[in-house]
């Protein structure tokens, strides 16, 4: 029965990854969502790192008023420490130098007409008291090493920013969902856990094949998304308590074209209904054309670290266990 396909190469390539052996893995949908948001952020706080430190640092602006260039001269303190607490020292002896007598008799005549003896030596008394008062050198010294290391940590963390948010994009991507066609199951494992079930046989002769239908397939948006952005959520139960179900949500994001889930729901669904799908559907693994998504998905789909995968002896043998108590 020739009928037109409700999907593309281009849109299949890119979301469903041909193992062999008639086993299939999706890709996972807030996996790039997720990304998306973290990548965001990122290049958002490098333009104010890069602004922070050229830009105020080469002008006369207040370095307050920037960020991670007030967190640049925390940790510039902090390595020049010595220095600056003896620079700070001096300014203060300066400011609490004690005048001499000729001095104070100079400072007084500028500000009075009268009693310019009596206030002369009242300027040398107040000087007196503020020197006495003022903290000795080694409480100075310990006060300001302590602020110093204690704006460290802050600075350190300040400046890392970008890093970690850049960090946090590159995690590894979410672990895939396996379709296996010969064996007529579905299955995604994560450390402690193992969801697993069985399809229905359905046959090309009723068209549209539904294998998905026992998965409960409909459309998921996160917020924010714009319609035609859905991922295609699959609800799967655990391998040991049927009522303990996994929602899987699938298709990459940023979707390779308006409603994504719906052309992998009804690729899995054919390919699951086909009596040779390696054969006939082999062409669809293969990307057809660059297209817009691709230039976005360099980001999205970003990552520093390898993907989470699957043990194969551990899922064969848990499967095995799975088809043991299905006879």
């Amino acid at each position: 029965m020739q009928t037109k396909k409700l999907y593309t190469r281009n849109t299949i390539a890119r979301n469903i990854k041909h193992l062999g052996n008639g086993v299939l893995e999706i890709r996972r949908y807030q996996d790039g969502n997720l990304r998306m948001v973290a990548f965001w952020l990122f290049f958002i706080c490098l333009f104010f790192f890069v602004k922070d430190m050229i830009v105020k640092k080469n002008t006369d602006w207040p370095y307050q008023s920037a960020y991670f260039y007030a967190r640049y001269r925390d940790v510039d303190r902090f390595l020049h420490k010595n220095e600056i607490i003896e620079k700070d020292w001096a300014e203060l002896n300066e400011l609490y130098k004690i005048p001499t007598y000729e001095e104070a008799l100079a400072e007084a005549k500028s500000r009075y007409k009268y009693g310019v003896a009596y206030e002369a030596g009242s300027i040398i008394e107040r000087a007196e008291e503020s020197a006495a008062k003022r903290e000795s050198k080694e409480q100075h010294d310990k006060r300001l090493s302590k602020l110093y290391k204690k704006n460290l940590t802050q600075g350190i963390f300040g400046l890392s920013i970008p890093l970690i948010l850049l960090i946090i994009a590159g995690y590894p991507r979410f672990r895939p969902l396996r379709i296996d066609s010969k064996r007529r199951l579905v299955y995604w494992g994560a450390e402690f856990d193992f969801y697993i079930m069985r399809l229905p046989m359905m046959t090309e002769t009723r068209y549209p094949p539904q294998s998905l239908n026992i998965l409960q397939p409909r459309a998921f948006c996160p917020a924010l998304r714009p319609s035609g952005q859905e991922a295609l959520m699959l609800t799967i139960p655990h391998e040991s308590d049927p009522e303990q179900a996994k929602n899987i949500d699938l298709g990459i994001f940023r979707p390779t074209a308006a409603n994504q889930y719906l052309q992998i729901e009804a690729f899995l669904n054919d390919f699951l209904a086909c009596d040779n799908p390696e054969e006939k559907y082999a062409e669809y693994f293969k990307k057809e054309s660059i297209i817009a998504s691709d230039f976005f998905n360099l980001f999205y789909q970003f990552r520093l670290f390898p993907q989470f995968g699957y043990n194969d002896k551990m899922v064969e043998r848990k499967i095995q266990a799975f088809l043991q108590r299905e006879t």
